[in-house]
């Protein structure tokens, strides 16, 4: 748990160092649930950050399925032809 609590003060101490515009989104993409998860439910996110889900990272059949079910995570799928 330590490592996502560092994880997600390290994506907040990016987004006020780089991120002054409060009007424009921030899109946070990640293939580990966990960590979307983890910055969901931080009180330092604000509204204007969007999470997304890979499915094509290393993640199991159950992480995807959280993840889909997330009312604050999206979930994308890369396709190839």
């Amino acid at each position: 748990m330590n490592i996502l609590k560092e994880k997600c003060d390290l994506i907040n101490i990016i987004i006020k160092s780089f991120h002054q515009d409060t009007n424009t989104m921030i899109h946070i993409v990640d293939h580990k649930y966990d960590d979307l998860n983890a910055l969901s439910n931080d009180s330092r996110i604000h509204k204007n950050i969007r999470l997304y889900f890979c499915e094509w990272g290393y993640n199991t059949y159950e992480e995807k399925q959280k993840a889909i079910f997330h009312d604050k995570i999206k979930t994308f799928q890369c396709l190839i032809n």
